[in-house]
């Protein structure tokens, strides 16, 4: 299996597996934009149980069976399609076979999970169900992964959010590919500076692409069984390069306050796509925006997660994942309740029959629930 990579500094419209988007930051819209390309809304609560119970959702993704979240207190909870709960991964002791360590998880075989531990991975299938505990052929002493991704029995993929630079140099990259069967192994994304915590691999329908660490505006994917830069995201006169990027392998602080100083876009994040649109966060101006773009047409609609954008509904939160090319979120019940005392969900955008239904759903939701799944589909253009 060949591993091959693109240099962020060799990055150029000769590259014919790249794709450069154009973006002018100071095109900002209005949310109502966004709610033009929304063709219709589901709303899926999770179930509530003293077993678990869930503060927030950092990582989502999508079986043909399960949602399977990533709790904000490293816990790995399933759900059926429904919302109702399935079964729950934590932490258990340093017992053979059980849990002692979560960081992460990933998919497996079968509509199964691999959850990340210290030095192993464990495998569940569809049903929560223990298969067996893989080692790690990592050098941990030099190297220590936050996120992974088993893209197969043979290729391996960790990203680390944290840094080591003037101490372990195999950390001045955030992406380490292994090759099981080989023992070859490759490093990507170069690290400018020091990275911020945040989920690396995202998924997108079949496909997953990952988002670039600071300082590098480049958002990749794997496809063909290669690690390859997808998209370049050029914000013009806004854009940083490397070069003057401040260097601070301990507090990535400098790096946004250069980026505010200069009026300068930094930090591409959760990366998703379906077959219409693109979408991402970047800050500018000392803010986050949320860009969609477009594939047919390259429009692109540029919204500010700001005070008043973010008490929309359809607005409040990121997507987490792309599922049968649905854009999915998660939505915190005590904050749809709040919109619903004030009677400020605005559905206005739906049929009225349709509106109806989903404010009669929501209607049910409780303060102390967990979160609710928010699914969007879109048009296409």
């Amino acid at each position: 299996m060949n591993i091959k990579c693109t240099s962020e500094k060799t990055i150029s419209a000769e590259n014919t597996e790249l794709k450069i988007l154009h973006i002018d930051p100071t095109k900002i819209n209005s949310a109502d934009a966004f709610k033009k390309i929304v063709a219709d809304i589901e709303f899926i609560p999770l179930e509530t149980k003293n077993c678990n119970s869930l503060d927030w959702v950092r990582k989502l993704w999508v079986s043909d069976s399960n949602f399977f979240i990533l709790t904000g207190s490293q816990e790995v909870l399933a759900y059926n399609l429904m919302g109702k709960f399935r079964f729950r991964k934590g932490r258990e002791g340093k017992g053979k076979n059980e849990i002692h360590w979560l960081k992460d998880f990933c998919p497996g075989k079968d509509g199964g999970i691999n959850i990340l531990g210290y030095k192993e991975y464990y495998q569940f299938d569809r049903n929560g169900n223990f298969i067996s505990a893989q080692p790690l052929i990592l050098p941990y002493e030099k190297y220590n992964p936050g996120q992974f991704h088993i893209i197969n029995d043979t290729i391996h993929l960790f990203s680390t959010s944290t840094t080591g630079k003037k101490d372990k140099p195999i950390e001045e990259y955030s992406l380490y590919l292994m090759n099981q069967f080989t023992k070859n192994h490759r490093m990507f994304l170069r690290r400018y500076t020091c990275n911020v915590s945040d989920n690396t691999f995202f998924q997108c329908n079949e496909d997953f692409l990952i988002a670039p660490v600071i300082g590098i505006d480049s958002i990749y994917r794997w496809a063909d069984n290669h690690l390859v830069p997808f998209y370049y995201v050029d914000f013009g006169n806004y854009k940083i390069t490397s070069d003057e990027l401040p260097v601070d392998q301990s507090d990535p602080q400098p790096a946004f306050n250069y980026a505010q100083e200069n009026n300068k876009c930094l930090h591409i994040s959760t990366t998703l796509m379906n077959d219409d649109w693109l979408t991402f966060t970047y800050l500018f101006h000392n803010y986050y925006y949320r860009i969609m773009y477009n594939h047919a047409s390259k429009n692109y609609i540029i919204i500010e997660y700001n005070k008043k954008n973010t008490q929309d509904i359809v607005f409040m939160t990121s997507p987490l994942a792309v599922y049968e090319n649905k854009f999915i979120s998660s939505i915190p019940a005590y904050r749809i309740c709040d919109l619903l005392k004030s009677n400020s969900i605005d559905l206005s955008f739906l049929p009225e029959k349709r509106r109806h239904e989903l404010i009669d759903k929501l209607k049910n939701v409780k303060e102390t629930d967990n979160p609710v799944l928010m699914i969007i589909t879109t048009k296409n253009n």
